[in-house]
């Protein structure tokens, strides 16, 4: 951690100021005056020095993350957090600070007011609202909780003190040193950012290891500085510990007794919690990574706001339909049952089911719905304890089935998935059942090897559905279920061998595909080249027979055949070479020579050119290296005879003289891309398009569109800033479409393509489970 200094910062000067303005109005009593005013500041001091450590060890934790990102899009998102995070700290950091600046002084003028609202913060109360903001409110709630158990009597000390310097009015919820007011300035602070969930997440874990985790040393540092000051020195505090499982009551839930004046000293605080820190620790494996364990603290937070919601539909409602329109497995058992099925009877019925699924995919693969899967299920129950009809699943058994049929009834609904994909993944769904009653860390463990797996397969089948690949990955993807659902005995080694073989499948699918992108960038670079180059000389040929208006014969000549010639000597020797210029010339002098001269000095000089102007024009043919010699000298006959009509004031005679030119070898090369259309400047576009515009310019390569004609989902590649043309790519790395900005800003404003949300990246897993989240919050809303 980085030292403090408590003088520089200019949030912290900032938030002394407010001080003297509130301490008229004050409610402390004036002998506590000083005292009060050194408890600020050390609140401060240690707040400051502590969201800077935070906030320093923001950067090495982000790396870590987007070096296990599962794909570029979520690598490249990272990265683009670590910049983000490097902006915004000072701003978050004087935002926080400012905030518990004004709750200690509200505190200080006896003002009753909270930072935060109840709506916003209270988890308790939450029903309908975002999921990220309830997400966020579960992560400072737990933080917040930990300290309140972890120092609950120097917190009551610290209450009991500052009633009694407060003319003796508890502070309560506004006590501006209790952990939730911490805990939702930072919350606060943090609101403004344009971070998402899982960067505000990784923040919130360092800040719980960084600030909240020292906060015991804080408070023993407070209580000290009152028994010194004589503010209650001989207060012996009873507190009886909150129980936090309300079926495995605490050893040490009995009232216990202290002598606050005998009490650890900081130093002995820090040293004991630095020892406990330093303990291994069973219960999180991932505690030694931080951002694996900010990851699955998400994620185990949102496994238990499901559980809690699905506990609730089964309390507000009687219908057996769950909220996404599939049965629960209550509906199929009878609803007079008292008796429970034992878990040895559900695993050996769901063993049973599988074997029977994975006989039928050894034939054939054909789609497993969730209500077949629950009624064979059943069936099974039945079956084995003879047929009675008075037993049922248990409660929290019921609701993992439930969860498990809510995920694989998203993933057949899943747009973003092939109907084949789904055909095959379905078949898991009784492993996987049998995984979730076996192992709950399927659900709060992002690394679960089988978790990973159905990832992977799902994001494999979204990202490579193209013709050319689908059909290997799909044969792929049968085998490993297959293999699964064969081999499986409860054992999650099998999850991991598969998972290994399945990603080294996909890294040679990736390698082919990634190789086949990387040609179909380069063709397009040389394309662009070729096309940038091709403009110059079609513009330099325009402007030529706008200046000199020749017969046909020589502008088709000059616009079929002599702009390859223009195109080669800028590729060959560019724009500002001798050649380039010179065979522009020839250009210019070839159209004046099918103009009328009227001068004789124009005929003189048409005479003395004249056959130097027909060499060089026989050299840039021969260039090309595509004209016949006899072609070359009929066509330089039949520019000869124009030239002489002309002159001989036969316009009308010069107009019928034709040639056979032969079709432009470079324009047979770029096909389609030689009729794109010439791109219109920016600004005349309507306004709304020009933002799309602006926005497309600095847009990733790798963002994914969706087009309507035809319809197709395709991936930008390359955006050339010559031609300003975006080119896109399927799935399997095969260019599909190059679009000029201008027409492309147009059609995402008519509403013709449309950007992929990110949530084509993001895990299945996490996909489904944030829609079930939200259906479910959705349905208790509605019946609250």
């Amino acid at each position: 951690m980085r030292p403090s200094n408590p003088s520089s910062p200019s949030a912290h000067n900032d938030a002394q100021t407010s001080l003297e303005g509130t301490l008229t109005q004050r409610k402390i009593l004036p002998q506590f005056n000083c005292l009060t005013q050194n408890i600020r500041k050390l609140l401060l001091n240690h707040l400051a020095q502590h969201v800077r450590a935070a906030f320093a060890q923001a950067d090495s934790t982000l790396f870590k993350c987007a070096e296990k990102a599962e794909n570029n899009q979520v690598q490249d998102m990272f990265f683009e957090s670590i910049r983000e995070v490097r902006k915004q700290h000072m701003l978050i950091e004087r935002a926080f600070l400012q905030n518990i600046a004004k709750q200690f002084d509200n505190f200080i003028a006896g003002h009753t007011q909270s930072l935060h609202t109840e709506s916003a913060i209270d988890a308790d109360n939450l029903t309908l609202i975002q999921t990220d903001d309830f997400e966020e409110s579960l992560l400072v709630t737990s933080m917040s909780n930990k300290v309140n158990e972890r120092c609950n009597a120097a917190l009551h000390g610290i209450e009991q003190r500052l009633a009694l310097i407060n003319s003796g009015t508890k502070p309560g919820k506004n006590s501006p040193l209790a952990p939730a007011n911490i805990a939702e300035s930072f919350y606060t602070a943090l609101s403004t950012s344009s971070f998402n969930l899982q960067v505000k997440t990784i923040l919130y874990m360092l800040f719980e290891q960084c600030v909240m985790q020292e906060l015991d040393t804080f408070y023993a540092t407070i209580n000290q500085l009152f028994i010194e000051a004589g503010v209650l020195p001989n207060l012996k505090v009873t507190v009886a510990p909150r129980n936090t499982t309300a079926s495995s009551p605490s050893p040490a839930a009995a009232p216990s007794t202290t002598t606050e004046a005998s009490t650890r000293t900081p130093s002995s605080v820090q040293t004991q919690a630095q020892q406990a820190s330093s303990a291994p620790s069973n219960h999180n494996p991932d505690a030694s990574d931080p951002a694996l364990h900010a990851m699955n603290e998400a994620i185990s937070a949102q496994t238990e706001t499901i559980h809690a919601l699905l506990n609730a539909f089964r309390q507000q409602t009687t219908n057996q339909a769950l909220p996404d329109g599939i049965r629960s497995i209550a509906a199929f058992s009878n609803s007079d049952a008292t008796q429970e099925y034992s878990t040895t009877q559900l695993l050996h019925s769901l063993a049973q089911l599988q074997q029977h699924t994975a006989k039928q995919a050894e034939q054939s693969f054909s789609l497993q719905t969730v209500d077949s899967i629950k009624g064979t299920l059943i069936e099974l129950l039945t079956a084995l304890s003879a047929g009675s009809q008075s037993l049922k699943i248990a409660e929290q058994q019921a609701n993992t089935i439930d969860l498990v049929g809510m995920l694989f009834n998203f993933i057949i609904e899943d747009a973003s998935l092939s109907a084949t994909s789904k055909t095959i993944l379905s078949n898991l769904h009784p492993l996987y059942l049998q995984v979730a009653l076996q192992d709950s860390s399927l659900f709060t463990q992002h690394q679960h090897p089988a978790r990973k797996l159905l990832n992977g397969m799902a994001q494999a089948g979204v990202l490579y559905c193209a013709a050319s690949e689908e059909k290997a990955l799909q044969q792929k993807m049968q085998f490993t279920v297959s293999y699964a659902l064969r081999s499986y005995r409860g054992d999650s080694a099998l999850f991991e061998h598969l998972l290994q073989d399945f990603n080294t499948f996909v890294t040679a699918l990736k390698q082919r595909v990634e190789l086949r992108e990387k040609r179909a960038i380069e063709a397009a670079k040389g394309r662009d080249k070729l096309l940038a180059a091709r403009s110059q000389a079609r513009a330099l040929v325009e402007s030529t027979l706008k200046a000199f208006p020749a017969p046909s014969i020589m502008r088709n000549f000059l616009e079929q055949t002599w702009v390859d010639v223009l195109v080669f000597a800028f590729l060959r020797h560019g724009p500002a070479s001798p050649q380039w210029q010179r065979y522009a010339q020839v250009a210019q002098q070839l159209a004046w020579s099918g103009t009328v001269l009227e001068t004789p000095e124009e005929q003189q000089r048409f005479a003395a050119l004249r056959a130097a102007l027909l060499e060089d024009v026989h050299k840039g043919l021969d260039l090309l290296g595509s004209h016949h010699p006899d072609v070359i000298r009929k066509t330089l006959q039949d520019l000869t005879l124009c030239q002489d009509t002309v002159q001989a004031r036969e316009s009308e005679l010069a107009e019928k003289i034709s040639s056979d030119l032969p079709s432009s070898p470079l324009g047979t090369m770029l096909g389609a891309d030689d009729n794109l259309p010439l791109p219109t400047a920016v600004e005349n576009l309507s306004a709304e398009a020009q933002k799309i515009a602006y926005q497309l310019e600095h847009i990733s390569f790798g963002t994914w569109f969706e087009f309507d004609d035809p319809p197709a989902i395709l991936k930008l590649s390359w955006f050339s800033p010559t031609t300003r043309n975006y080119m896109f790519v399927d799935s399997s790395g095969q260019r599909v479409a190059i679009k000029p900005l201008t027409a492309l800003a147009t059609d995402m404003e008519q509403g013709r393509v449309r950007m992929v949300l990110n949530n084509r990246t993001m895990p299945l897993m996490d996909r489904a489970l944030n829609a079930i989240q939200k259906i479910l919050q959705h349905f208790n809303y509605k019946h609250a």
